[in-house]
């Protein structure tokens, strides 16, 4: 596997037992934990490796959010939900009809925008440029 710069902060050590350590980190997006295992027990001398990995937190999104049940109504997100943590370019109603047909529009974001309408839906992803933003992927279509 090829090394790569990783940031791994918040070390907790909880329960020590039977030659074994239960760890909770942060990490950055692209961390392999079992590499981090793996790498912590070589420096250790001991060898490591890593069992019962759970992600708690992830792109905005954390475990105490999830349900444990099948199509559960009451853990389920609108799209424009599920784009948390992305800019959001509120769209007028004359910028909604030009998105829905494919049509850039003014904005001073970058990378990747949530376009959502007045009433909250998200109509499109959009890449920004810091002058306008690209509807990328539009969602809706016009009637």
């Amino acid at each position: 596997m090829p090394s790569r710069t990783v940031e791994v902060s918040n070390w907790e050590v909880g329960e020590l037992k039977d030659c074994s350590a239960r760890l909770r980190v942060t990490v950055s997006p692209g961390t392999y934990i079992r590499a981090l295992a793996r790498d912590l027990g070589g420096s250790l001398g001991v060898g490591g490796v890593a069992t019962r990995i759970e992600r708690e937190f992830s792109g905005g999104f954390s475990i105490d959010e999830c349900s444990g049940e099948y199509d559960d109504p009451a853990a389920m997100l609108t799209m424009a939900e599920a784009m948390r943590g992305y800019p959001v370019h509120r769209l007028t109603l004359p910028e909604t009809d030009a998105v829905l047909h494919g049509i850039p529009v003014q904005g001073l974001l970058h990378g990747t925008v949530a376009m959502v309408s007045g009433d909250g839906r998200l109509v499109a992803v959009g890449q920004g440029n810091g002058e306008t933003i690209h509807p990328a992927c539009v969602l809706e279509k016009q009637c």
